[in-house]
């Protein structure tokens, strides 16, 4: 599916129109989150304007989304937030580079309902996964102090995507 989407930006917008509805069957069918927002970040640089359904984590419609950059822009704005971040801890550089890489996966795992998570959250989570730490942070005692439902809701992303990692081996 991967190349399949890669392949697809050598198309001209009028080519894709033809393919229109089975792309956005795709979308609303695709077997993972990443998938979709890789399709929507295809559709939205063409500056297509289809609607796409927006759906909530329960997989309930919320309405549409538009693919368009203008869409597009705050997830990249975040996405550029959380490198400049990541540039400036105190890491190996190449710790730097599979940090970003997965915080960035992981946003676009949670596209387009990624404006809740804790950031600092997402980043420690990642980078203990990284460096093979295994302590478990839900039980630490300074995360109680914090806004719980956005605690909880990050720390649930965080399983599904490392469960989703998991899968693919």
């Amino acid at each position: 599916s991967l190349l399949i989407l890669s392949d697809l930006s050598q198309y001209s917008n009028e080519e894709l129109g033809y393919f229109k509805q089975p792309l956005i069957t795709f979308y609303e069918q695709a077997p993972s989150p990443i998938l979709k927002t890789i399709l929507f970040e295809l559709l939205a640089k063409k500056e297509l304007n289809w609607s796409l359904p927006r759906a909530n984590d329960s997989g309930e419609s919320e309405g549409m989304i538009l693919t368009n950059l203008q869409t597009l822009m705050p997830f990249n704005k975040k996405l550029e937030q959380v490198n400049e971040i990541i540039e400036q801890m105190d890491l190996f550089d190449e710790v730097k580079v599979l940090l970003s890489l997965q915080v960035n996966l992981f946003y676009q795992f949670c596209f387009p309902n990624y404006e809740t998570l804790d950031l600092s959250l997402v980043i420690e989570r990642l980078l203990a996964l990284i460096m093979g730490e295994n302590d478990d942070f839900l039980a630490r005692d300074d995360l109680s102090s914090t806004n719980s439902s956005i605690i909880n809701y990050t720390t649930c992303k965080l399983s599904q995507y490392i469960l989703s990692l998991s899968s693919l081996m």
